[in-house]
């Protein structure tokens, strides 16, 4: 007979996976819309403080009440999370999409170094070899990209930097409300950003 607990773990891998190629598929669209003609010249801040706007105000009503509590941890995720963003979009506007996404996954490598210092996680050999695979396949992308800037590059490498502490956060804070930890995310960058947007209001 079937453990219960077994089948309900495989379910919550399935659904975790399926949730992750939804998310990859949202977050690609990012820079579709980036680089569309009318949003082409408002400043990479500028965006990423609207975008934090309108996601906070859309994820609030799907917040518990319950879930809501004070962790230190969440200092150091939403200071990773507004820095990512901003130096993202930033990227974005300055090189070309494809350069500034494939740099900001630099946060695979970021991810597991910080994982063995921070996390205290052990290492395998099938780690290491996939690492050196993604880090290869990353330059060769960028290496061959026409029309790129070096200040967009070394903002998107830093906003993979910001992603890898936002990952290990999130790992550190894994019984948390995950709607939770998205909304003080957003909220956090979008309050950083809001002197910047009342002084350059997007015209």
């Amino acid at each position: 007979m079937p453990d219960p607990s077994t089948e309900s773990r495989l379910a919550s891998a399935t659904r975790g996976r399926w949730l992750l190629v939804a998310a990859a598929v949202l977050w690609s669209t990012t820079s579709l819309f980036v680089k569309v003609e009318a949003l082409r010249d408002i400043p990479g801040p500028t965006l990423a403080a609207l975008r934090a706007l309108f996601a906070a105000i859309c994820l609030v009503p799907f917040v518990r009440f319950s879930s809501v509590r004070w962790r230190v941890g969440l200092l150091p995720m939403a200071t990773a999370f507004a820095a990512m963003n901003v130096l993202f979009l930033t990227a974005m506007t300055l090189t070309t999409a494809a350069a500034a996404v494939f740099l900001q996954y630099t946060a695979t490598p970021w991810s597991f170094l910080l994982g063995l210092v921070i996390l205290g996680e052990t290492w395998r050999r099938g780690n290491v070899v996939a690492v050196g695979l993604a880090m290869a396949g990353i330059a060769i992308i960028v290496a061959t990209t026409d029309g790129q800037s070096s200040l967009g590059n070394l903002l998107a490498v830093s906003s993979g930097l910001a992603f890898a502490v936002v990952i290990i956060s999130l790992r550190h804070l894994r019984q948390e409300s995950p709607v939770f930890l998205v909304l003080v995310n957003q909220a956090a960058s979008c309050l950083v950003l809001l002197p910047w947007l009342a002084w350059h209001p997007p015209s």
